[in-house]
Formats: C-alpha cells, sequence, structure tokens
C-alpha cells in the first residue's frame, strides 16, 4: 500500500519530488522530462555500491547533478565522470557554441562529486575502474551510440546498470537490442524514452 502511495505522488507531483531531490538542479535547462530524470535518479540510486558513475553527454548537468545526488544520498559519496565536448556538438539544432561555463555553474554544489572528461566520448580516455552506472546521451547516431555503448558497457559491473537516453529513436533503439542480444544483460526500467538494462552474471 504505502509502495502504491509513494508511486501515485510520484506521478502526481513529479516536479515537487524532484525539486526535493536536486532543489535549483532540477531548473537546470534539459531535454530530459520531470519524470525521466526521477527515473534516472532511482535507477542509479538502486545500483549505486561503489560510487562510481559515467555520464556520456552532460550538456549543461540537469543528470549530472541527479547521478550525483543517487550517489550522495544512497552511499555519502561518489564520483560521476561526464564527457562531453562543451561545446554542444550533440545538440544540431541549438548550434555549437561553449557550454562549460553553465555547466560549472549549475553544478557547482555537486562539483566536489563530478570530475569533468572533456573531449570526444568516442576517443577520450574513459576511467578504468568498474561502474555501477552508465548513462549514456551524447551522439544519437547509430555509429556514435554503438560506440559509446562498446567503450563503457565491459566497464559496468555486475548488477551495474546502463541508461540510455532518447531510446525512441530507431539507431538508438538498435543499439539497446543488439546489448540486449548478448544475453549478458536484462531490461530494467523504461521510463518515455530512458531505457535501463542491467547487467547479469555471478557477482
Amino acid at each position: 500500500m504505502k509502495r502504491r502511495i509513494k508511486s501515485t505522488l510520484r506521478h502526481v507531483f513529479p516536479e515537487r519530488r524532484l525539486r526535493h531531490i536536486v532543489g535549483s538542479g532540477a531548473s537546470i535547462t534539459t531535454h530530459m522530462s520531470v519524470l525521466e530524470r526521477l527515473a534516472l535518479f532511482e535507477t542509479a540510486y538502486g545500483a549505486a555500491m561503489t560510487g562510481r558513475v559515467l555520464e556520456v553527454g552532460s550538456y549543461l548537468g540537469a543528470s549530472s547533478v541527479v547521478l550525483a545526488e543517487a550517489m550522495m544520498r544512497k552511499l555519502g559519496y561518489g564520483t560521476v565522470h561526464c564527457v562531453d565536448t562543451w561545446m554542444n556538438h550533440a545538440m544540431g539544432q541549438e548550434g555549437q557554441r561553449p557550454t562549460m561555463d553553465e555547466f560549472d555553474e549549475n553544478t557547482s554544489n555537486w562539483s566536489h562529486m563530478i570530475t569533468k572528461v572533456v573531449g570526444d566520448s568516442k576517443v577520450v580516455e574513459l576511467p578504468d575502474v568498474k561502474l555501477d552506472f552508465v548513462f549514456i546521451d551524447g551522439d544519437h547516431s547509430y555509429e556514435g551510440a554503438s560506440v559509446d555503448c562498446k567503450r563503457t558497457s565491459p566497464l559496468v559491473r555486475v548488477g551495474g546498470s546502463i541508461a540510455f537516453h532518447d531510446s525512441d529513436r530507431p539507431e538508438v533503439a538498435r543499439v539497446v537490442g543488439e546489448l540486449l542480444s548478448t544475453g549478458s544483460w536484462r531490461p530494467r526500467r523504461v521510463e518515455h524514452t530512458l531505457c535501463v538494462v542491467q547487467r547479469l552474471g555471478i557477482k
């Protein structure tokens, strides 16, 4: 009964709940819906064990602060490795422009938990650690999403998860399908265009 009430409240007052979780971070400009950000928080929170998270495509920091807050609330610590060029390369409709200053300002309250990895996710050096959670929201072409998935999925620990944004796009959906077809992952959750898969195996 309590779980049902919480689920109902979550959908009736999602903006209030998101603001309760990340405060001013709820107002950061993003292409993610409020419910998608809540789902991102909940799945990252559930996956948290080591406190190590990787995000591909950080834009202005809306999802970055959600991931940082999930680690902080679950463990009291954590590191979110944010991979981006901060030149708006993946936001073609908006045109290229520097966005790092906006990102830094928006994420200032979580800066002690965020490690920026500046560069193209296809070639940039990734952290050589096992991760609880990966969020892929960078280049949405098939090639871009596929490379991001192939580079990051081996880093996810058993029981950890990967979330894909914009999984309604055929190119991204194809990458998700290919990952699931390996038999090493299972569907975990879908919230609008956010699709979460979990790594299987023996711990």
